[in-house]
């Protein structure tokens, strides 16, 4: 099988693009899949960079012609016209037979895609805008939260819908560190504070951060460690800030353990770009800088869930550093649910088996608005195996719902299959090893397995915990359900039984 990567990195662009294709593409050749690249020679391109991972790279010249579109925010980042770059793709083309064309570029659409499909087989597009149409087989968007309705009228029926922060294509050593980030937080001690604004950085707003963080009320033996890309143009600048901190700072360019970095910091402070779902992927609490009109819809979906601390500008770190130091537990609980580090795997599989098309199933945290969904599950029938069976009020529910939501120490997870709604995971005392946790599967979505699948998910997100569960002795489906995923009776009480599991 062959394939073919239209991807750019810039000073204007960044480095995300490339990244996440350069783990794809890594994928694939481990499947032994022939890989090359197309890339314009922009400055800040990272074309030997992609050479260095062992692959062809087929050479754009970098023309910044003076007659493209500018008045599209995205457009001029192709450096020229699409109709430009597809005749200078048609060199690269006419000669090779492609099984896959893979597009990670905010300028292309339809336009270049009509032009070069005779050349190629089928069309893979990793986007996260939602906003132009493409002619693909397959669509790929890692934005947590996002519709597939946002797609319905720009791309073909037939195009697969890959949506969510559990595609996201991470390098497998975020999946390799994840247990132990994970295990880590669950005695959270602060000593570390990671600041990282993705590859390039131009706006330098890492001085500004250290500038803040100068000013906040931080124990003196507070480590901040700083991460910096080998194009950033401020690195200099940033070392000399940093020597005039009281606190110690490290400063690391270009680094290729970002995992082990992120798994051994306590905070961070980023930006909202792909090293979002790193983060996440690894449970670590941050606090979130927006700095690009693309990143906007990643934050509202990040802080409707509140996995991450959202601030507009760096001079609000002075509060939102103690805020975030208090709710860690819960922010590292909720934002390891929505991505596993196993989106690669997930994708390469429907480039090779895209019939093979399967409904998604995920947890993710509870949003406000999810209060209607979660009181549709307290029915007399569900109800009647709780401590209090009696159907609560919708005033009495909506005052219960805000409270859950608001604490520190209990986290709602609603359960999906195939987008939809199917069900509740609520886990109490996140704060302790022991782990309270309970679940309810509405009536049409039992017997598909989900609430054994939401129970083995859990279980990931919290290793070197106790779960505890405490059941009606007549619901045997949840009793028996229980027993097999390994659970161990404790204790009888009345009309309950309690039960434990190590994790």
């Amino acid at each position: 099988m062959n394939v073919v990567f239209r991807v750019d990195a810039s000073v204007q662009i960044g480095i995300g693009h490339v990244m996440r294709c350069l783990t794809l593409a890594k994928s694939l050749k481990r499947h032994k899949v022939t890989v090359k690249f197309i890339c314009r020679k922009h400055h800040g391109n990272l074309i030997d960079e992609i050479k260095l991972q062992g692959f062809e790279v087929f050479e754009l010249k970098f023309l910044d012609t003076c007659d493209i579109d500018r008045s599209s925010n995205y457009s001029h980042w192709l450096g020229v016209t699409q109709q430009q770059d597809s005749n200078e793709c048609v060199d690269f083309f006419q000669f090779k037979e492609i099984d896959w064309m893979v597009i990670d570029h905010y300028s292309i659409d339809e336009v270049w895609q009509k032009e070069l499909k005779p050349y190629y087989k089928n069309l893979m597009v990793i986007d996260d805008l939602a906003n132009r149409k493409h002619l693909c087989d397959i669509l790929l968007d890692q934005t947590f939260g996002r519709n597939k309705n946002e797609y319905t009228k720009l791309v073909p029926k037939f195009c697969k819908l890959l949506l969510g922060s559990y595609y996201s294509l991470l390098r497998p050593e975020f999946e390799n560190w994840r247990g132990f980030s994970l295990n880590r937080r669950k005695n959270f001690k602060f000593n570390n504070i990671l600041v990282s604004m993705g590859g390039i950085d131009s706006d330098n707003i890492t001085e500004k951060i250290l500038d803040s963080i100068a000013c906040c009320d931080l124990p003196d033996n507070i480590g901040i460690t700083v991460v910096m890309g080998k194009m950033s143009p401020n690195i200099e600048s940033v070392k000399r800030k940093s020597y005039a901190l009281r606190y110690k700072v490290k400063i690391k360019i270009g680094v290729d353990n970002m995992a082990e970095i992120m798994s051994k910091s306590d905070i961070a402070i980023g930006a909202s770009g792909s090293t979002t779902w790193e983060r996440c992927c690894l449970g670590l609490p941050t606090i979130q800088i927006s700095i690009a009109e693309n990143q906007e819809h990643i934050v509202k979906n990040l802080n409707d869930v509140k996995v991450v601390k959202i601030i507009k500008d760096v001079s609000q770190l002075k509060d939102s550093i103690p805020a975030v130091i208090k709710s860690s537990v819960k922010m590292s609980l909720a934002s390891s649910s929505i991505v596993n580090g196993e989106g690669v795997n997930k994708v390469v599989n429907f480039i090779f088996f895209k019939d093979k098309y399967a409904d998604l199933f995920s947890i993710r945290p509870a949003r406000e608005n999810d209060s209607d969904f979660v009181y549709r599950t307290q029915t007399k029938e569900t109800r009647k195996y709780y401590l209090n069976p009696e159907v609560p009020t919708i005033g009495k529910h909506t005052k219960w719902f805000l409270y859950i939501m608001s604490s520190l120490t209990s986290q709602l997870f609603i359960i999906t299959f195939g987008h939809q709604n199917a069900g509740v995971l609520r886990v109490d005392n996140i704060k302790h090893n022991e782990i309270s946790v309970s679940i309810a599967i509405l009536s049409n979505y039992r017997g598909k397995g989900i609430a054994r699948i939401a129970l083995l998910d859990l279980e990931k997100l919290i290793p070197g915990r106790v779960l505890k569960a405490t059941i009606h002795k007549d619901n045997l489906f949840s009793n028996n359900l229980f027993l097999k995923l390994g659970y161990k009776i404790i204790k009888y009480n009345e009309n309950f039984v309690e039960y434990i599991k190590h994790c």
